[in-house]
């Protein structure tokens, strides 16, 4: 599941289609995922955060994700999309 979200602290995040989830490059428990952000985020929940998925990411996997942002606190959730050209190829 390729979804990933992240902010100027919050960096790179994904969620690979395995369903590993990364905040920056290191593998992270979802149930994690709020309490990580909150730890580094500089503007805390004021934080502008970023969900991307790629098409073989399940509609409700991004939504969990957002979801949980949301439920933590955050309100500045956005979705970034690939264009074409950084698609990977099938």
């Amino acid at each position: 599941m390729g979804a990933s979200a992240g902010g100027s602290a919050g960096g790179y995040q994904r969620v690979q289609q395995d369903g590993a989830l990364f905040l920056q490059e290191t593998a992270i428990p979802l149930a994690e995922l709020a309490s990580k952000l909150t730890a580094i985020a500089k503007a805390g929940y004021e934080e502008q955060l970023f969900v991307r998925a790629d098409t073989s990411v399940p509609y409700g996997r991004v939504m969990e994700v957002m979801g949980l942002l949301n439920s933590a606190g955050y309100r500045k959730i956005g979705l970034i999309t690939a264009t074409k050209d950084e698609a990977p190829a099938n």
